[in-house]
């Protein structure tokens, strides 16, 4: 089997993508081990393990939750013997209620839902509206879009339309309802969907829905689009808690675990272009000096990592879906974090000249390397991490730094390095720019004439 850096999350990955054999896979020798996350993921996941049985799996699952993992105690409460299916159910007995009650208390907004619907019905507790919408409170405010769970919205904005429990909160129970929509799949969703725009449309409140009816049009499109989507109960579970959970941890990483991060990753087809995004979903914990030490160490000498991954992985992980994207781990974020200085973030971008010379050079990666310099090195997305103070000197500095290794790209003996610094050359301010690529066109009189239009286009600053 090989050898993964990190191999827990990159079974959540495919969780995403519902490759649950794929998951069992790379959770086995971890659960083995006695990892719990692993071994309440492996047991939840046991239909697609055949050395699992299910006897076996329930065990399993009770260990993770004697152990004090939180989601194992809140499964053995709704599905105590892991039938394949799984029939979520509120608790009969006083010993589910009591692994519920534990998950409420530790955090889960599953585990509040249900127990605040256990309050709501008067299932094995005394009937208490009051405090179940305490519960759904609680569980509602520590989501957030996509994550909120549509049987949490739906009962909380029954009980605040209609005044149960508490004061009527009308614009609190619409918001409530439309915040549903992100749940494609869920009848409970639709449901909820489907009572927001009744509302909205035949005015059944006395509220001004102006803030939402903007959206009605949209809703009634997305309608379909959710009740269309087939899912079953525990697959938008499970998929919900790897969003949620998933995780890494980079401030003592290893160089190669950093590479793994980077590269190991499951591939989304364009059928999948609904599933979730790694680098979307993922919490990164990362030591900024020591990441861009990383970056700068791969870009010098990248030639490895032909011999480890595809080149769809390479491209992959060079690209967009990887050190380009929107995390803030991305390099360009690294790059102006505040924790690194103008002279590292200069050396690793003289780097990139490695990264074309040993890596880009030796053969095509799609579009990397033509892209490279396109949209700077990436960008961050909130919460912003601090930035560097970065005055025009400094930002003389870098674009100084950018440029020169630009022309040196230019000068390598291959049509994608060229071509990639001319494009990049073509979104360049550099006073010198029409000078190095007019240069370039008297070093190459016998290129064709798409190729010479093509270098005009990027002295005029007419690239795309």
């Amino acid at each position: 089997m090989k050898k993964y850096a990190f191999s827990y999350q990159l079974a959540q990955e495919a969780v995403f993508l519902a490759r649950y054999a794929d998951a069992v896979h790379l959770l086995k020798p971890l659960s083995a081990a006695g990892d719990r996350n692993a071994q309440f993921l492996h047991s939840y996941l046991h239909f697609w393990d055949d050395d699992l049985p299910q006897t076996a799996a329930v065990d399993l699952m009770h260990a993770a939750a004697d152990a004090g993992h939180i989601e194992a105690n809140y499964v053995l409460a709704v599905c105590p013997d892991l039938h394949p299916g799984y029939a979520f159910s509120l608790p009969t007995t006083e010993k589910r209620l009591t692994r519920l009650r534990f998950a409420a208390a530790q955090g889960s907004a599953d585990a509040q839902t249900d127990l605040a619907q256990c309050y709501l019905e008067g299932v094995v507790v005394t009937q208490d509206a009051k405090h179940a919408r305490e519960l759904l409170q609680e569980a509602y405010q520590q989501a957030h879009s996509p994550y909120y769970i549509p049987k949490t919205c739906l009962l909380l904005a029954r009980l605040l339309l209609d005044g149960i429990g508490g004061e009527q909160a009308i614009d609190d129970g619409l918001t409530a309802l439309w915040r549903c929509q992100f749940r494609y799949g869920d009848p409970l969703a639709a449901e909820a969907v489907s009572l927001f725009i009744e509302i909205a449309e035949q005015g059944l409140y006395r509220v001004d829905t102006e803030n939402f009816s903007h959206n009605l049009p949209e809703l009634r499109s997305e309608l379909s689009n959710i009740r269309a989507t087939h899912l079953a109960h525990w697959q938008r579970y499970i998929e919900r808690y790897c969003r949620i959970n998933l995780y890494y941890d980079l401030q003592k990483a290893t160089f190669d675990e950093f590479i793994g991060f980077v590269f190991e990753h499951f591939h989304r087809s364009l059928e999948e272009s609904h599933v979730p995004n790694w680098t979307q979903e993922a919490k990164v914990d990362f030591d900024a000096r020591g990441l861009l030490r990383y970056y700068t160490q791969l870009f010098r000498e990248p030639a490895f990592l032909r011999d480890r991954y595809t080149p769809a992985e390479i491209e992959r992980g060079l690209g967009m879906a990887g050190i380009r994207g929107w995390g803030n781990w991305t390099l360009g974020c690294v790059l102006s974090n505040a924790d690194n200085t103008q002279d590292e973030a200069e050396a690793c971008i003289r780097a990139m000249y490695d990264l074309f010379a040993k890596l880009f050079a030796q053969g095509s990666l799609g579009d990397v390397s033509y892209m490279w310099w396109d949209v700077g090195y990436g960008a961050c997305r909130s919460p912003f991490p601090a930035r560097r103070e970065i005055d025009e000197a400094d930002h003389v500095r870098l674009d100084q730094a950018t440029f020169e290794t630009m022309v040196r790209v230019l000068q390598l003996e291959s049509t994608v390095c060229q071509s990639a610094a001319i494009h990049g050359l073509g979104h360049s301010f550099h006073p010198d720019k029409e000078k190095v690529l007019r240069q370039f066109l008297s070093d190459h009189p016998d290129l064709s004439d798409g190729d010479r239009d093509f270098v005009m286009r990027a002295i005029a600053g007419k690239i795309l």
